[in-house]
């Protein structure tokens, strides 16, 4: 069976970035563009890994209770959070949820 990483963000940009690299890689992919979507999709299925944006819908830390709400299903589920508007207490409460903090900045490169 193939590893299914669900793909969180409200940039189609991003998601698409992202799902297409994922794709190419050679895994399965879901995508949600936004918190109601990833709930959906989430109790739906618990995906292997999900990659979330911390800011969805305009609201401040949509990201943190989807996180919050698959840890709650399964603890041992690999989580990163990206954001490109993280701030200290964000990354400290995101560290306290034992998952990885990234910036979108990482992942691509602005020209």
């Amino acid at each position: 069976m193939s590893t299914e990483i669900l793909i969180i963000d409200d940039n189609a940009d991003i998601r698409n970035i992202l799902n297409d690299l994922i794709k190419d890689a050679g895994y399965k992919t879901r995508i949600a563009a936004n918190y109601n979507q990833a709930l959906i999709e989430i109790d739906k299925k618990l995906p292997d890994v999900a990659i979330i944006d911390v800011k969805l819908d305009k609201g401040d830390n949509d990201g943190i209770k989807l996180l919050s709400h698959i840890k709650s299903k399964n603890k041992d589920i690999p989580v990163i959070i990206i954001s490109g508007h993280a701030n200290i207490e964000m990354a400290v409460n995101s560290l306290n949820l034992e998952h990885l903090n990234l910036s979108k900045n990482l992942l691509i490169k602005k020209g």
